[in-house]
């Protein structure tokens, strides 16, 4: 294995890692739904074609995830005024909180995982995600 394999498997285990601090409890949001609701906040109105774009599924899998969202009270429908056609998502106040304790949920979990890195290696594996990070956004 070479090291583009190995890092791959590595991103692999971290994104696993990540998951594991988002366990789905009965009632509250899953990872991809979590992930879709920073998606739209961060977005302000995407439409539903972002969202499979930005998550990498399809837009009936896109749909079906955003569709069980809005009947959580997660995510809300804004119809364009100019276009009827076109259809934006809004994240509610509710999707909010749920993903702000989601999120504080996993910085819990990740916090005790990654606890045991020197504070030299924190730096330098902040180095490296921000430069991933860079990457990643310049495709958006």
């Amino acid at each position: 294995m070479d090291n583009i394999d190995e890092l791959i498997e590595l991103v692999f285990t971290m994104n696993r890692l990540t998951k594991e601090g988002m366990e789905h409890e009965k009632g509250s949001p899953s990872y991809i739904q979590l992930q879709a609701l920073s998606f739209v906040l961060r977005q302000k109105k995407p439409i539903m074609k972002d969202v499979a774009e930005y998550l990498n599924i399809t837009p009936p899998s896109a749909t079906f995830l955003i569709n069980n969202l809005i009947k959580l009270g997660l995510v809300k429908r804004i119809y364009d005024n100019n276009d009827k056609r076109i259809i934006r998502l809004s994240i509610s106040n509710k999707g909010k909180k749920e993903l702000q304790a989601g999120f504080a949920k996993s910085k819990q979990h990740l916090h005790k995982k990654l606890s045991f890195l020197s504070v030299k290696e924190r730096q330098s594996f902040i180095l490296i995600l921000k430069k991933i990070s860079l990457l990643v956004n310049s495709k958006q």
